[in-house]
């Protein structure tokens, strides 16, 4: 019996919400959380859950980027791990956390001004 892929709407989430290297691109106005990634990444594929959830109850806007195929974009902010979570406000990096480690994340999260609040 074959068992479904859990993360089966996750590639499509992706490909709507995957930022690219162009001026005016949703994940560099206001603030924005980028999970940095590859289809290869196991640690990647088990964080999923986690980040999807997130993107789904808050108001921050929530991307993911392949590094493989946006090469221009992990070049510009010098993602050497995955994955790697990137709170961006206007497209200027304000903090990151570079693992598989939702704690950190979280976080890094709570210290972050909503724009509600800022």
């Amino acid at each position: 019996m074959e068992m479904a892929d859990p993360l089966a709407g996750f590639d499509l989430y992706v490909q709507a919400q995957a930022p690219q290297e162009q001026p005016g691109e949703p994940w560099q106005q206001g603030q924005a959380l980028v999970k940095c990634t590859a289809v290869w990444c196991g640690p990647c594929k088990r964080i999923a859950p986690m980040f999807l959830a997130y993107a789904a109850r808050n108001e921050v806007s929530c991307f993911e980027v392949d590094v493989d195929a946006d090469a221009a974009f992990s070049a510009r902010f010098n993602v050497r791990l995955l994955p790697t979570f990137l709170l961006l406000q206007d497209g200027v990096e304000v903090d990151r956390v570079e693992g598989a480690d939702w704690e950190k994340v979280q976080a890094m999260l709570s210290l972050w001004p909503r724009r509600d609040h800022a």
